[in-house]
């Protein structure tokens, strides 16, 4: 998310508390946002109200609202109030869409600042117990109030780049983790399954990479880590052997970041000899790609052995998608060239979509990233001329698709018309 549309998110808009109210028993929320529907405010008190978090920890739930957006809910332990005497759980929380979910799980969650964002106010009164322990006086106090003014968290929050934690924790993932990973999430969704993982160190940075990994998978995953609930069972939760207390143990099935990995493999298939015979028809497939785009190969001969592969082996399949995006970032394309160079790059962005997850509400879904292929485009390009050039070939062919017949020229005249507006 750039800063410009960062900078017109209302934070405090979006957020909500609910506190404990012994008259109706359980917590009630006492701040709402303006803007919730209201059937995404029963599923907030319905699911994301009842968090019983650790003395030591925050208890922070992400929740899937079926509108789209996402609830993340942050419960604490407080000590009694007028309205509950007892010592309790307080629950703040925000309502975020995937953008700033992202942005979130980059600069907040992983950064390990999420007291910080949720409960700025105690942060203020441990540092002022801390200064007067030292006997410092007031000056410091309205600097350290300040230091910890959650507006300028925001702010921070917002400017910044994508979470370096979190980025440093994907890359030290090779390849196949990173596919086992996205695999395990999507066998999770659909399976309903429910898996505690026992993860002692990084656990927020770990939430976080699995957030962002299920949101981009469009896998509608609930989270729990820190704590318990006792409405639901989320999908992942992220919790120590043996220490549920308010959970049924036996829902969940226990294992490591490893085991979740061997647990979920995709077994479908059929297998390789060993790995070099993986490379080999990786290299060989992408010696094609380059060979038809220098004109070198006809359309069918490449296509062929395309097909080949993802029938053999769709998980190579999609790594051959990854190292295509790098052998076409780094090639000067040539102007002669450049209806091949757009065909290699729908290849590249092609979706694995099978034929029963269409069959459904889905039914119109695009069959190409065409987000990741704009910003693909957007990113080759050195200038402005070139982007508008590459952004029109990247049209004329669904266009081609959807006119059909000898229609190229409407097409071409369509695809101009088309970047003029989105370009200027």
């Amino acid at each position: 998310m750039d800063s410009e549309t960062s900078s017109k998110i209302d934070w405090n808009a979006k957020s909500y508390i609910a506190d404990r109210d012994r008259a109706r028993g359980g917590l009630a929320l006492t701040l709402a946002p303006a803007a919730l529907g209201e059937r995404a405010r029963e599923e907030l008190e319905e699911n994301c109200l009842e968090l019983i978090s650790k003395d030591a920890e925050l208890c922070i739930l992400v929740y899937p609202l079926k509108d789209g957006q996402y609830a993340v809910s942050t419960a604490q332990k407080v000590q009694g109030t007028k309205r509950e005497p007892r010592r309790h759980d307080v629950v703040h929380g925000v309502i975020l869409n995937e953008n700033e979910l992202e942005l979130f799980c980059g600069n907040i969650l992983a950064e390990g600042k999420v007291k910080e964002f949720f409960f700025p106010e105690q942060m203020k009164t441990k540092e002022k117990r801390a200064e007067e322990d030292t006997g410092q006086g007031d000056t410091v106090q309205r600097d350290v109030v300040q230091e910890w003014d959650v507006q300028k968290l925001i702010d921070q929050m917002e400017r910044a780049p994508k979470g370096h934690a979190l980025e440093d924790f994907k890359n030290k993932m090779d390849f196949r983790q990173l596919q086992s990973l996205f695999y395990a999430l999507k066998m999770t969704f659909k399976g309903n399954y429910k898996i505690q993982l026992h993860v002692e160190e990084q656990k927020e940075v770990f939430l976080a990479a699995l957030i962002q990994m299920s949101v981009a998978a469009r896998l509608s995953l609930s989270f729990l880590s820190g704590g318990e609930t006792t409405v639901f069972e989320p999908n992942i939760l992220l919790a120590e052997e043996n220490e549920l207390e308010y959970m049924d143990q036996n829902v969940y099935e226990g294992m490591t970041f490893d085991q979740l990995l061997s647990r979920f493999r995709q077994r479908r298939g059929p297998r390789w000899q060993n790995a070099p015979e993986r490379e080999k028809w990786q290299k060989e497939l992408l010696d094609l790609c380059e060979d038809y785009l220098n004109d070198e190969l006809l359309e069918y001969q490449l296509y062929q052995k395309v097909g080949q592969l993802k029938r053999k082996d769709r998980d190579l399949f999609l790594q051959f998608q990854m190292e295509l995006r790098v052998m076409l970032a780094g090639i000067c394309g040539k102007k002669k060239h450049q209806k091949r160079y757009i065909e290699l790059v729908y290849l590249a962005f092609k979706k694995d979509i099978r034929v029963e997850e269409c069959m459904s509400a889905e039914l119109t879904q695009a069959p190409y990233d065409y987000a990741k292929m704009i910003a693909f485009l957007q990113k080759k390009a050195v200038t402005k001329t070139e982007e508008k050039r590459l952004m029109m070939k990247m049209l004329e062919t669904p266009f081609n698709e959807c006119l059909g017949g000898n229609m190229e020229c409407t097409a071409r005249r369509a695809a101009r018309r088309t970047v003029r507006n989105y370009i200027r």
